[in-house]
């Protein structure tokens, strides 16, 4: 549930005294149950939804921020740092796993 007992797919619209459920754009029903489907698409590495741009994709400048041994994820509104196999750290500062050889 969401706001005032909303669905999470909808708005709470604050009225004197009360308030109003409105199902958001691509969902139909009451306000407090909301149905259908989003369609997301993707455009030149940029996230849209009903033709509305809802993220940048961040990873695209600088490697998003990340280490330069990191990959970096976009997520909507965000984005992730990860260190690359054999490194260790947080995806923002990443530094190579230490190997030690014994010989007898």
């Amino acid at each position: 549930m969401g706001t005032h007992n909303c669905h999470l797919e909808a708005t709470c619209v604050n009225t004197i005294g009360s308030y109003n459920c409105i199902c958001n754009a691509g969902y139909s029903g009451d306000g407090l149950n909301c149905g259908g489907k989003k369609i997301f698409f993707f455009l030149k590495n940029d996230i849209y939804i009903f033709f509305k741009k809802i993220d940048d994709n961040e990873c695209l400048t600088n490697n998003g921020g990340c280490h330069d041994d990191a990959n970096c994820e976009n997520t909507i509104g965000s984005f992730t740092c990860d260190c690359k196999s054999g490194y260790l750290g947080d995806g923002f500062n990443c530094t190579g796993e230490l190997f030690f050889f014994f010989f007898f």
